[in-house]
């Protein structure tokens, strides 16, 4: 909010990390990171969920406004883990 104020800006900036990944490849991820075992993680189908509400198989946000006019930078995802995993470590 900083950025678009400082920036003059308006409109509507999503603000994500820079990858799109499945919800299993961000288990994945952060199994990987917290030092799991990522052969227990199960892949399924968003259909096999049976959920009582539809809902839409991409959900990712687009992040080019933000990143164009703002000048913003997402963290790397694995970062972003490693960084989060360090902060829960000290506390």
């Amino acid at each position: 909010m900083v950025s678009i104020a400082e920036k003059k800006q308006s409109g509507l900036f999503h603000i994500a990390g820079g990858e799109k990944i499945s919800v299993f490849e961000f288990a994945k991820r952060i199994a990987d990171v917290w030092g799991f075992d990522t052969s227990l993680l199960i892949p399924m189908s968003t259909k096999d969920l049976s959920e009582p509400a539809t809902r839409p198989l991409a959900t990712n946000l687009d992040i080019t406004n933000a990143k164009s006019l703002l000048g913003y930078n997402p963290t790397p995802l694995n970062d972003s883990i490693q960084i989060i995993k360090e902060q829960y470590q000290l506390q």
